[in-house]
């Protein structure tokens, strides 16, 4: 009988593995994603009520093609622009204005984590404000948004709002100026204000409503309540007139 030949056992194994190798499939190209228009600057953790988180967001945006964009929270802005304001939401929403598309929707992460207990950023509920308010005309080129995000940013961090085709800018407290005879007997004040507009819109005309909240104390004590004193309402009054002019003027 004939014999037959074998292969050696390594052999053997290279002509199995020869038999179950497939040339490498050419892969398509992943598609290229987008670079996002938004950039976050920080955000981080802040209380605007003893049990009520939030985020203190600050970014710059540029939707350079468009000729204004709606941001979730804010209104209609112009295409490009930055801003920091305190966010109870967990994304930045921007929006095509005319069509109501989605542009970019962008997660709200912490960029810096505070060890200690998030610092507290009151704002003052709705019912704290006092129900008459102040009206004044916008008739500045530039948005009402961009101008009072400059100024208030002076002063105040704020919470931006809308409710029925308003917008409403809720800051926080201030330590508000007061006269010498006030400070000599150790009586200090804060004010916090409230801002909300468009009313009776016209083409590049509107007015917007001012509303406060100022609170009265004493040195060295950490309580403040709502203070009826006219002389302290008083300067609530001129320190309102003092953002209004500041927002209004454009250097």
């Amino acid at each position: 009988m004939p014999s037959f030949l074998r292969l050696p056992s390594t052999c053997a194994c290279a002509a199995s593995l020869f038999l179950f190798v497939c040339p490498a499939q050419p892969q398509s190209p992943a598609p290229a994603q987008q670079a996002s228009r938004i950039k976050l600057e920080s955000v981080a953790k802040v209380l605007i009520a003893n049990d009520t988180p939030a985020y203190l967001v600050s970014y710059s945006y540029d939707f350079d093609k468009m000729p204004n964009v709606y941001i979730k929270g804010l209104g209609v802005v112009p295409s490009k622009g930055s801003y920091q304001y305190i966010s109870r939401e967990q994304e930045l929403e921007f929006r095509d204005p005319t069509t109501n598309a989605v542009l970019e929707r962008v997660p709200i992460q912490e960029t810096m984590v505070v060890a200690a207990k998030p610092p507290l950023n009151q704002i003052a509920g709705d019912n704290q404000f006092s129900q008459a308010y102040r009206a004044y005309s916008w008739e500045q080129p530039t948005p009402l948004q961009e101008r009072a995000n400059t100024v208030l940013a002076k002063y105040f961090n704020y919470l931006p709002r809308e409710n029925n085709k308003l917008t409403y800018l809720a800051t926080t407290y201030t330590q508000l100026p007061l006269d010498k005879k006030f400070t000599d007997r150790g009586v200090l004040a804060q004010v916090a204000l409230l801002l909300s507009f468009p009313y009776d819109p016209t083409t590049g005309k509107y007015s917007f409503h001012v509303q406060y909240s100022a609170k009265e104390g004493r040195a060295l004590s950490d309580e403040l309540k709502s203070t009826n004193n006219e002389d302290i309402l008083r300067a609530a009054n001129e320190f309102v007139d003092k953002i209004v002019s500041e927002m209004k003027t454009v250097r």
